[in-house]
């Protein structure tokens, strides 16, 4: 059987025969877990990250860049992508700064994410990484161990609580 109904904003149908599907969208909470038990998050996420570019000459160790973050959530992944075959290595570490003090205060650390002679690493393990990120805080960025990289970009995925 089919059936046919417009939803209580009149905005959308939803039709069902042997499934849903919908025009403006079905919000599912947490995800959507199909037959072979695969799982689908629904969970908001948020890119952040940071760049680096020794205008071709390798990287500067030590080199920082500070990324604000927006609203809590987890890391699920980091990404690094170098313009060469070298090495680098991103340390990140997360600060809780008061607005409108002069300095940054004390840091945890969260991850680290190397290229050893490659151009690209995905990392979704985060093995040894402290996830947990929080609105108003501060992710630095810290460039180190540099052989031959002269541009790389770090990006993490941030799932929203």
């Amino acid at each position: 059987d089919t059936f046919t109904t417009i939803n209580r904003f009149n905005s959308g149908l939803v039709h069902a025969k042997e499934g849903i599907s919908a025009d403006k969208g079905i919000n599912l909470g947490t995800g959507i877990t199909f037959p072979d038990s695969t799982h689908q998050t629904t969970a908001p996420t948020r890119v952040v990250g940071a760049g680096f570019d020794g205008s071709g000459s390798a990287i500067s160790a030590s080199s920082i860049v500070h990324v604000p973050i927006e609203q809590s959530g987890t890391i699920k992944s980091a990404t690094l992508v170098g313009d060469t075959g070298g090495d680098i290595t991103i340390t990140i570490a997360r600060f809780d700064p008061t607005s409108g003090t002069t300095g940054l205060g004390g840091s945890t650390g969260v991850g680290t994410i190397a290229l050893t002679n490659d151009i690209i690493l995905r990392d979704t393990t985060l093995s040894g990484w402290t996830a947990a990120v929080y609105e108003g805080d501060l992710l630095s960025f810290t460039t180190s161990g540099i052989t031959n990289v002269t541009r790389v970009t770090c990006k993490i995925k941030i799932d929203l609580d």
